[in-house]
């Protein structure tokens, strides 16, 4: 009677090109690994020549959807009454090395130089345990709203994307000091005491208790030229043309 097992085994079949199957049926889309079982052959021989025993295609059994490379070793369960049937091991483990960055004090997830890694969910964040405010989140947050991609620090500062409006903001204590908000029509820039600018399709708006435009030209106005300089000093004749600000006389 089959009780199941776990069994130790290496990816792949001998000199075999594929090291996995796409599944069709009940299993399709679902990465199906060839593994070849230790099981019987010379437990103090190298991992590729122990590796000579049953080949079985096993389903992957780990949080993260992976395709181990070809000699990888690992160890492979099969529930009670599945050992021979196709795909009914499970990968739950693999052996393999993760090199220098692998520390006492440090969790890696490597999977390659060669894999590129997807992680999803109704949202991801990543944020460490200095401050509940520091953090990434991509997605929609539990409260509901807009999905969208945030950047924040532990002062409340970052920056979102949303529906195509991209927002920087710095602020102190989470007061807002300066935002910046970009959208596909429109630029515009604020800070917390009212001064502002915004630009729309030829439109520009700018406010605040002192402006200052300087420049080897500044040209005023609709259709500004040099022969219509703008007069300093006392009005009249006695005004001395700007050389360097232009106003528009229409």
């Amino acid at each position: 009677m089959d009780y199941g097992s776990i069994e130790q085994g290496t990816v792949g079949w001998g000199d075999e090109a594929n090291h996995f199957d796409i599944g069709e049926g009940d299993n399709e889309n679902v990465p199906l690994i060839k593994v070849t079982l230790h099981a019987g052959k010379n437990p103090t021989a190298d991992a590729e020549e122990r590796a000579q025993g049953q080949r079985v295609l096993c389903r992957w059994g780990m949080l993260i959807d992976f395709i181990p490379k070809r000699g990888t070793q690992c160890v492979v369960a099969f529930p009670a009454g599945m050992r021979g049937m196709e795909s009914g091991g499970v990968i739950i483990g693999i052996v393999r090395t993760n090199g220098s960055q692998f520390k006492e004090d440090r969790a890696l997830l490597a999977v390659g130089d060669d894999v590129h890694l997807l992680v999803k969910g109704k949202s991801v964040t990543v944020s460490d345990y200095g401050a509940q405010a520091r953090y990434i989140m991509v997605g929609t947050s539990r409260g509901g709203g807009a999905a969208r991609i945030l950047i924040s620090d532990e002062t409340g500062s970052g920056v979102t994307v949303k529906a195509g409006i991209v927002g920087l903001m710095t602020a102190s204590g989470g007061v807002p000091k300066a935002w910046i908000e970009l959208t596909s029509s429109s630029a515009s820039c604020a800070l917390s005491d009212g001064t502002q600018w915004k630009l729309t399709s030829g439109f520009f708006y700018g406010f605040g208790g002192k402006i200052h435009l300087q420049g080897g030209g500044v040209f005023l106005g609709k259709m500004p030229t040099p022969v219509t300089p703008v007069l300093t000093g006392f009005v009249g004749i006695s005004g001395v043309p700007s050389g360097s600000v232009f106003a528009s006389i229409t």
